[in-house]
């Protein structure tokens, strides 16, 4: 019964870390609308690849490693006036 309980109690943790973890990149990446492309260049530094965004804009991608080997992937939107307008986060 009692590891039933903490086994329980164990998974609902793990969870509310990974949510609490997706929330922090959601606000950390939130702070970038309305930044300019080269304010991102000065902070993240080049891109490994971009790409058009079809609007006139285009898109930047940085990839980082995490600690148990799976890669992040964040594209960020820039539009024609050179500001980010939007982001998106996957993991490969």
């Amino acid at each position: 019964m009692k590891r039933k309980f903490l086994f329980i109690v164990l998974i609902f943790a793990m969870l509310s870390v990974s949510g609490c973890f997706s929330n922090i990149i959601e606000n950390q990446l939130n702070l970038w609308i309305g930044k300019t492309e080269a304010q991102l260049i000065h902070s993240w530094g080049a891109p490994a690849r971009d790409y058009p965004d079809g609007k006139g804009g285009k898109i930047f991608i940085y990839n980082q490693r995490s600690s148990d080997g799976s890669i992040r992937v964040t594209q960020m939107y820039i539009d024609k006036e050179s500001k980010i307008y939007y982001w998106q986060v996957g993991w490969e």
